[in-house]
């Protein structure tokens, strides 16, 4: 696996022109419920949330912006500093190449330049999460969804674009307790997943679907990512209240994958696939080199494993919610053994995600 191709796929825009046609409004337009003017910190301070294991202090002197990110995360903000918090500052650009834009950089570094204001948040939630690596180096990272139910884990690793994020919103839901959208973060010494209950991020292609299943999507403006098109940022306490778990073991990994039929098709993978198809998806793998086949091999030997294809989105939750329920916790890990029943073909694992490698540069 090549470490000089450790460029993050979740920061893949490459100084994209996009034109901004996206509808709606700020959430400091829009008065919702979480968003209190007045106990928004004064500007150019810094205002500091605890968001699971994910510790930030927002400093900007634009106070839409600070009610947008108050917005949506006030029930994590805290009242004193935090040391080791991401640094993110969101300010004015007003030298000639990028008069009026806005700069958005975390831990003094620029990581994104765009032009129109419906274009900060979603990006402030990207220059994050492309430091969340640097910030924690002691988990194993992963891409992937992680919701919970009865104290134990459900991972759902994918690449962009799988609908991953869809999927947790419609298992949260159902009744599941929701760890993060994006990353799955592993506790290298006891196996065990720690939230980052971040905004669930919902592209256009998926607003009709949550519509489908009773959110109500006109509650959420609607924002600009440059190449990802039109999103919106859910708070998954409005998709259903419930408590954060703060550590939960992993008792199923589930690889899902988009499929044009209604009926899902789920099948138990081998461990060696379910290893290489998590070291595809691994944002730390260079950091744990060779500690990463050790940690995931462990994850994988105590998880029931299985590949996901599927269309429809009720149709998957009630595959997952069937076989997690069938299955009794001594068994999870009962999926295929490492020779295999099913022969599967494996791909050489390609390194992929280290957020926060390079500054990306867009005009959105």
């Amino acid at each position: 696996m090549s470490e000089s191709s450790a460029a993050s796929f979740e920061l893949s825009i490459r100084a994209a022109t996009v034109d901004a046609t996206s509808g709606g409004l700020p959430l400091s337009k829009l008065g919702r419920h979480r968003t209190d003017t007045r106990a928004i910190p004064p500007a150019r301070r810094t205002a500091c949330y605890r968001i699971g294991e994910v510790e930030v202090g927002l400093r900007t002197s634009l106070r839409d912006v600070a009610a947008d990110f108050h917005g949506l995360y006030g029930m994590h903000f805290v009242g004193r500093a935090l040391p080791g918090a991401i640094e993110v500052e969101v300010d004015r650009c007003w030298n000639p190449r990028c008069r009026g834009a806005y700069r958005i950089r975390t831990d003094g570094e620029d990581r994104f330049i765009v032009r129109r204001r419906r274009s900060v948040l979603p990006h402030v939630e990207w220059a994050i999460n492309a430091a969340v690596a640097a910030s924690l180096p002691r988990f194993y990272q992963v891409h992937a969804g992680v919701v919970a139910r009865g104290g134990a884990g459900l991972v759902l690793p994918a690449n962009p674009q799988s609908g991953k994020s869809t999927l947790v919103a419609r298992l949260v839901t159902r009744g599941w307790d929701y760890l993060s959208d994006e990353f799955a973060l592993i506790d290298p010494r006891t196996l065990h997943l720690s939230p980052y209950p971040k905004a669930v991020c919902i592209k256009h292609g998926s607003f009709s679907v949550l519509e489908g299943f009773g959110v109500r999507l006109d509650r959420y403006p609607e924002y600009d990512k440059g190449a990802k098109g039109r999103v919106r940022l859910i708070h998954a306490q409005d998709l259903r209240p419930h408590e954060t778990p703060s550590s939960v073991p992993v008792r199923m990994v589930v690889f899902p994958r988009y499929a044009d039929r209604a009926q899902p098709v789920i099948r138990p993978v081998s461990r060696a696939f379910a290893l290489f198809q998590l070291l595809n998806v691994s944002f730390t793998l260079s950091r744990f080199r060779a500690r990463a086949l050790d940690i995931l091999g462990e994850v994988v030997r105590g998880a029931a494993c299985y590949q996901l294809e599927t269309g429809g989105i009720d149709a998957a939750c009630d595959a997952i919610e069937r076989l997690w329920d069938e299955a009794a916790p001594q068994e999870a890990g009962g999926g295929v053994d490492a020779k295999g029943e099913t022969s599967h073909a494996v791909d050489s694992p390609r390194e992929t995600a280290r957020p926060g490698e390079a500054c990306e540069w867009i005009h959105a």
